[in-house]
């Protein structure tokens, strides 16, 4: 029987309302099974990477996560690993989203965008592009005298848009967990 028969028929007309109607909230209560068991598998994921990083080093994959990055857990150890670990945080996400493996326009290298003409080779691991940049940031903060905004506008360059970049890391550096 044709579809447009059936809803000529009395009575099947209701009948056929209340399959829709029962097969909507069948599709919502799925919905919510699958999202009840996408949470649980993420606290899951969150819980076994607590347990196998510093309440330090959680937070701040929490955080490179949450700004996209692909490699959030090694950037996270190495991060924390930092003087000012929230400082670097900032620069990374600002930078390139907290991605280790970044190529910027002008040949700049890294989660941090360090331009090898200028330092030297990049490092390929996170931890060693940390170190690198947090040595560079020392520099900077030692010929600016302690002022971060400053020093953070130097690390872009001194350029035009350097102004605007040091207001986003700043701003980014709000976002990082303390």
């Amino acid at each position: 029987m044709t579809f447009e028969r059936i809803m000529t028929r009395p009575g099947y007309r209701l009948l056929v309302v209340f399959m829709l109607i029962g097969l909507a909230g069948t599709v919502e209560y799925q919905t919510e099974v699958i999202q009840e068991r996408m949470d649980r598998e993420h606290a899951a994921e969150v819980a076994r990477l607590k347990s196998v990083l510093t309440f330090k080093e959680a937070q701040l994959a929490e955080f490179y996560a949450r700004q996209g990055s692909p490699a959030a857990v090694e950037m996270a150890r190495a991060t924390a690993q930092a003087k000012r670990p929230r400082l670097m945080a900032a620069i990374a996400a600002v930078e390139s989203n907290g991605s280790p493996k970044a190529i910027g326009k002008a040949g700049e290298r890294g989660a941090w965008q360090v331009m090898p003409f200028f330092h030297g080779d990049v490092p390929a691991d996170p931890a060693g592009q940390m170190m690198q940049s947090e040595q560079l940031l020392d520099e900077l903060l030692d010929q600016h005298g302690g002022n971060i905004k400053r020093a953070v506008k130097a690390y872009n360059g001194d350029g035009v848009k350097a102004d605007a970049y040091s207001r986003r890391v700043l701003a980014m550096l709000a976002e990082v967990p303390r």
